[in-house]
């Protein structure tokens, strides 16, 4: 009987114990992130024969071609699509001077045009969409006087209804017009893509598209290609020497990115913070695909690498915070963070300060090159106040004015 009780009380103490040591282990969120699907070996491999200076050179060439056409070309609606294709084909960094200039001389003759209704409809509203993308200011009311007495567009050319489309999705707030000639073309444009009759040609592929995801909404420099594409097919109202020249830019473009892609990839694998901090995601290319949508251009190499390595610092900051942090550890890595204290983060898993002499060293590096705005960004980017609030979700009985 004394046995008895003396195993039994042995049994509730290891299980005191245990349950003990179990409450004291910091609760950890399981990761349902898919594993990293590129093959960085084959990447640093990449090369291009595009990099070389006498693609370069050649490019130069046409460009100067190109702007001389600027100046060849008199009627407003073939300038204004001189201005749309330049833009569509990832080339608008190139001739700013001549596109200002050419705005400036169209926007009201186009009003003044001697052609069909129709036809100035279609180029007032390619010139209203146009002078929106590049700063301009363009009154909805340049639409107004294309509407019947019941408020509907008296059109049905394709082309025309597809252009007043993607210029109504440049509509800001209290636009009524706008949001009215949206609803209106919307509904035209569906209706005649759903005759049975309705074939797709390279137009109605644009007009597909459109219907879904219009230029407003679109990452330029990823819509490139297709637009390219698009325009080898329509044989008659393409420019062959800006098509060249489109094709020939992609592919030096594509050589620069390839090059800040390498640069950023050896990077990664130098700082080897997803073998010190397995729980995060490796997400370095990904961050590079939204880092080049931001910034495209040939002369931006420097702001595409720093933003890539900021992106990918702030997934690796997020995954902290939402798999591996116990409540105090974060608040603690929090404070560490805004304060940017070394001292602050003694006491840490060795991960979270692994994680935290990263982020310094990258703003420090960044200060030191020529980036040094990177370093404020970055520190504005954690700053975790509205992040601990998050936190609240995950830990039961947590309240904000806890955190």
């Amino acid at each position: 009987m004394i046995l008895s009780v003396s195993l039994f009380s042995t049994m509730q103490t290891n299980k005191r114990q245990s349950t003990t040591k179990k409450q004291s282990l910091p609760e950890r969120k399981i990761s349902t992130y898919k594993p990293n699907i590129w093959k960085y070996d084959h990447l640093l491999t990449l090369t291009s024969e595009y990099s070389e200076g006498k693609y370069k050179v050649e490019a130069e060439k046409l460009k100067e071609k190109v702007s001389c056409t600027f100046s060849n070309t008199i009627c407003p609606l073939d300038l204004l699509e001189l201005i749309d294709s330049i833009d569509k084909l990832g080339l608008s960094c190139y001739f700013e001077v001549e596109t200002k200039a050419a705005l400036k001389k169209i926007i009201m003759s186009v009003k003044t045009s001697s052609s069909s209704k129709e036809e100035n409809l279609y180029a007032t509203a390619l010139c209203f969409r146009l002078l929106r993308e590049h700063g301009h200011h363009a009154s909805q009311d340049m639409l107004k006087d294309f509407f019947d007495g019941k408020g509907k567009l008296k059109v049905s050319d394709v082309k025309t209804l597809l252009e007043v489309l993607e210029g109504s999705y440049m509509s800001m707030e209290d636009e009524n017009l706008l949001d009215d000639t949206r609803l209106f073309t919307t509904k035209n444009l569906k209706s005649l893509v759903s005759k049975s009759d309705y074939t797709f040609t390279n137009k109605e592929y644009n007009l597909s598209n459109s219907l879904s995801f219009p230029l407003a909404w679109r990452v330029k420099w990823y819509d490139v290609r297709k637009h390219i594409c698009a325009q080898e097919l329509e044989c008659n109202n393409t420019n062959p020497m800006l098509l060249k020249l489109a094709k020939l830019n992609f592919n030096i473009v594509q050589a620069t990115h390839q090059k800040d892609l390498k640069h950023v990839l050896r990077w990664w694998r130098n700082v080897s913070i997803v073998e010190d901090l397995n729980f995060t995601r490796d997400r370095i290319v990904e961050s590079f695909f939204y880092a080049v949508g931001v910034a495209s251009e040939p002369q931006q190499g420097s702001m595409r690498k720093w933003l890539t390595k900021v992106i990918e610092s702030v997934l690796i900051v997020d995954d902290v915070y939402d798999i591996y942090g116990s409540l105090a550890q974060v608040q603690q890595f929090t404070r560490a963070i805004e304060t940017w204290d070394p001292n602050a983060v003694e006491g840490l898993p060795e991960c979270m300060q692994i994680c935290f002499r990263s982020l310094s060293k990258i703003c420090m590096v960044g200060l030191v090159v020529e980036c040094a705005f990177i370093f404020c960004n970055l520190r504005r980017i954690p700053r975790c106040s509205p992040r601990m609030r998050f936190l609240s979700l995950f830990f039961p009985g947590i309240t904000e004015s806890e955190l």
